[in-house]
């Protein structure tokens, strides 16, 4: 979502929501989803029932329709994600199995062979204080998982059947316990395809593909796996996935009881068992889920997941010594294998039992490294909050509002906003009465009805909230907010399909709703912002459409409909819209800061800077204008107006992270390296998915001499081309990393081989480069495959033909190439210094073949190439050609 120059970030600028509600206590959280935008701006959407259409805004703070869905949306990612793992992947069933090395070894864990998919699980003695020194990860977490993936896909090519059914059950399984892996679910699905027919038609290769069915969210997959459990209850893999089913469906205790059962027929399932342990522990079944996580911690111990849930067991009956080291223990973990949230989490409970300890400020401390870690750990974010409510003026506000009701001004509106105003300063229950109360005075009112339900919302009492909402439907059936909010609901109870379902049925029901239909789009833009689903914002669109022929007085979609358009590289339809916008007479608001993202995206950057500031005259602080003026005088050239706009823009408001980004490309092209290392590091800091800003920290660094810092940017290099590999979007617009550490590879013979599949893959995103095809054919001819190489050059020339390069090299391998075409070696040494005379190595060809039939020619370019390269290879040998010419 980030631009390059002129781009627009996200969808329109505009944050999604963080937090996800509902994971107890912040324990059980996804180990590895895409980092979404903190929490800190979610009042932005949280609107009220009464005010489904606002005005257009000044300040650029909108308040949205489908004001919490994202919230809510989150908790579908996560919810598949409170259990994790999965044991030994063997093909037979446990009565057929048999092991090659021992579980139980007393002194050192066995060897474990290539070919085995994770180490032999030996079960260690805690310590006095129940503690175990950390191992290496295993499958009861998602590095374990990536571990014995690789380790299977580094040989892919050469599997046997039997090791690609277990890749394509590692693939699967974590997608099932890691949904924020869409690649293992793609590739298990895919090598499923490939896989030999008699293996395919085996127990196994059907147990495969079952698999895949449920991990690729399929519903008849979930009936399936019930009748396999049921045919073969002793199978301890048909045990598990009938757990997976049952979670699909929502049905956690006999979830629960699935997972246990596939433990006793298999006591090496870690995934099951720590699946029934945490199942365990979110039913309030502490002393099972204790045995489970106890015995777990033993055969894994440092898995994140685990040592948490243990820690919070701990912790909730009192021991706080050994939940404070189980915290320390996850908290030591390596980067690498410790995820954003499982950090976060730690640092949760931690920062809980030190407010019950009066450490507050280590509390607070400890909080706002949640906070970093994971931007979604909403309780992480209201438990904050809430010590920062004194620093707002809610009191004020509710003294003038109750101050208008005791003088008899009263009205519907004035109680919600009083009430929001409790809710606000923590009087949830006073909030609740105060709309109770206005319900009682104002019995016809929807309104009110609905900010009631808003309240039991945002408390997660959907019951309440559900009751609340159909009271207000019941008052008045056409009330299109009360149908939105309903929508919402769905949404907070991670059934976002139900809840599109629920509003096109609404439309069905009112053909003329055209709120129903925002209200869709809104969704799916939101989706589109969390997801990257280009498709969404398609359909969003659609509906912005639609809704806008039904109603073009929508003011507020229609500037909705601009953000799609410019998110969708559509500039000149939201020129258009913008347009429109601005000859209409009931249009009041300034959309010079829109004209000029519909300008800039068009390139023509003149008129996108006087926009801006226009824009920037009626509100010279506000930090988004300055940042996209500043990113239009970056494109323009003028770096210190580009500067000066940015940094006023980051000193008003330190969390854009597209402003450290612009920063840093301004300060790259002022050739200020270490700054704009530090720009760069602080964008990828607040979004370290955003691959954009991984390349250019890799470029900041690359430019520097210093060894730890190029080896630095490969790293970055690396996090970027891994991505970009799977994604033809995000490589089409960094196809140059695969260049750069192609280059990098270059250096070394063993990544010799890289660089030319890297060489590759810039071909395929860049077909019209000529760079990766002449790199590619420098790497041939080093590895002797000469007349690939020669293609290779052919290539670049085509795509280039002023690269002299290419001729020069490729005359220098035709030269080499038995039996030698001296004339085609004259040609191509002649192509190239027609295109640069400072072809050293050409000088010398010409020099050595015209020495007997045009000696005048020849001691010309012997000069020329001593001159150019007095210290070259050739130098010696070419003085003593001149001697005799």
């Amino acid at each position: 979502g980030v631009p390059g120059v002129g781009g627009v970030p996200g969808v329109g600028g505009v944050p999604g929501v963080g937090g996800v509600p509902g994971l107890s206590e912040g324990l059980i959280a996804p180990e590895d989803v895409p980092d979404l935008p903190g929490a800190d701006e979610a009042s932005l959407y949280g609107g009220d029932a009464a005010a489904a259409e606002k005005p257009a805004r000044g300040s650029r703070q909108k308040t949205l329709l489908i004001a919490a869905g994202v919230a809510a949306l989150l908790v579908l990612v996560a919810g598949g994600l409170m259990v994790a793992g999965i044991g030994p992947f063997s093909n037979e069933s446990p009565t057929e199995r048999t092991r090659t090395t021992k579980r139980h070894k007393p002194k050192t864990p066995a060897a474990v062979a290539p070919d085995q998919v994770e180490p032999p699980i030996a079960p260690q003695t805690p310590d006095e204080d129940g503690m175990i020194p950390t191992s290496g990860a295993t499958l009861a977490e998602i590095a374990g998982y990536r571990d014995a993936i690789g380790r299977l896909e580094s040989r892919r090519k050469s599997l046997s059947g039997e090791d690609t059914v277990k890749l394509i059950e590692l693939y699967a399984f974590g997608s099932l316990e890691f949904p924020g892996n869409p690649r293992w679910t793609k590739n298990a699905g895919e090598m499923l395809t490939g896989l030999d027919p008699a293996m395919a038609e085996s127990g196994a290769g059907h147990r495969a593909a079952l698999a895949v069915a449920l991990a690729e969210g399929n519903a008849e997959a979930i009936d399936r796996a019930i009748a396999l459990a049921e045919k073969s209850p002793e199978d301890a893999r048909a045990q598990y996935l009938l757990g997976h089913a049952r979670l699909l469906k929502g049905e956690s205790v006999p979830a629960l009881d699935a997972f246990v059962q596939a433990l006793e027929l298999d006591a090496t399932q870690l995934g099951a068992q720590r699946m029934a342990g945490e199942l365990a522990l979110k039913a309030g079944q502490l002393d099972r889920a204790r045995k489970l996580l106890e015995d777990l911690y033993t055969k894994a111990p440092g898995a994140p997941a685990v040592a948490n849930a243990l820690a919070a067991i701990e912790e909730r009956q009192g021991n706080a010594q050994r939940a404070t080291k189980l915290i320390e223990q996850v908290l030591a973990l390596d980067a690498e294998r410790l995820s954003g949230p499982a950090r976060s989490s730690a640092l949760l409970l931690r920062a809980r039992m030190r407010l019950t300890a009066g450490e507050d400020d280590a509390a607070v401390t400890d909080l706002e490294e949640a906070i970093r870690a994971w931007p979604r750990n909403i309780e992480a974010l209201d438990l904050l909050s809430e010590r920062h409510f004194a620093t707002k003026n809610f009191d004020k506000a509710l003294e003038q509002l109750e101050a208008l009701s005791a003088a008899g001004v009263q009205s519907p509106q004035i109680a919600i906003k009083i009430a929001q105003c409790h809710e606000q300063l923590s009087r949830v229950e006073r909030a609740l009465k105060t709309l109770e109360a206005a319900a009682a005075q104002f019995p016809d009112s929807p309104e009110v009805q609905a900010a009631l339900g808003d309240v039991h919302l945002r408390q997660r009492a959907f019951d309440q909230a559900r009751l609340a909402y159909q009271k207000a439907l019941e008052l008045d059936a056409a009330y299109q907010p009360a149908q939105l909010k309903m929508a919402e609901l769905l949404v907070k109870e991670a059934k976002v399909r139900e809840a599109i379902a629920y509003l096109k049925a609404a439309r069905e029901q009112h053909p003329d709703g055209a709120l129903i239909l925002v209200g869709i789009a809104d969704l799916n833009k939101r989706l589109a912002e969390t997801s990257g689903q280009r498709d969404l914002l398609v359909e969003a669109e659609s509906d912005y459409r639609k809704a806008l022929k039904i109603d073009p007085a929508l003011l507020q979609a229609r500037l909705d409909l601009v953000t799609v358009l410019l998110a969708l590289d559509k500039a000149e339809p939201a020129l258009a819209e913008l347009e429109h916008l601005a000859a209409r007479p009931d249009f009041h608001a300034d959309p010079s800061f829109e004209f000029g993202q519909a300008k800039q995206a068009l390139h023509r950057i003149d008129e996108a800077i006087g926009h801006y500031e226009k824009a920037l005259a009626k509100e010279p602080e506000n930090p988004v204008y300055l940042r996209y003026a500043g990113s239009a005088f970056f494109e323009h050239g003028d770096l210190d107006r580009a500067h000066d706009l940015l940094t006023k823009a980051e000193a008003l408001d330190p969390k854009q992270v597209e402003t450290h980004y612009f920063l840093g490309r301004v300060t790259f092209a002022q050739e200020r390296y270490e700054s704009a290392i530090q720009h760069f590091k602080q964008a990828v800091e607040h979004d370290k998915r955003n691959y954009t800003f991984h390349y250019w920290l890799g470029r900041a660094l690359a430019a520097g001499a210093d060894k730890a810092q190029l080896e630095a940017a490969r790293e970055e290099y690396n996090i970027v081309a891994q991505q970009a590999a799977e994604d033809e979007r995000l490589a089409a617009s960094l196809c140059d990393v695969f260049i750069r550490r192609g280059r990098m590879q270059m250096a070394t013979f063993a990544e010799w081989q890289g660089a030319i599949d890297d060489f590759g893959r810039a071909m395929k995103c860049d077909p019209k480069n000529a760079e990766p095809w002449f790199l590619r054919g420098e790497m041939r001819d080093r590895t002797g495959d000469l007349d690939k190489a020669i293609a290779d050059f052919d290539q670049a020339i085509k795509r280039d033909p002023t690269m002299a390069a290419a001729y020069a090299e490729s005359a220098a391998v035709h030269l080499r190439k038995q039996p030698v075409d001296l004339r085609k070696v004259e040609l191509l040494c002649q192509q190239a210094l027609r295109r640069d005379n400072k072809q050293a190595e050409c000088h010398y060809t010409l020099c050595a073949l015209q020495k007997e039939r045009n000696r005048s020619q020849a001691r010309h370019h012997c000069e020329t190439y001593v001159e150019l390269a007095p210290n070259g290879d050739n130098a010696p040998t070419a003085r003593d050609l001149l001697r005799n010419l």
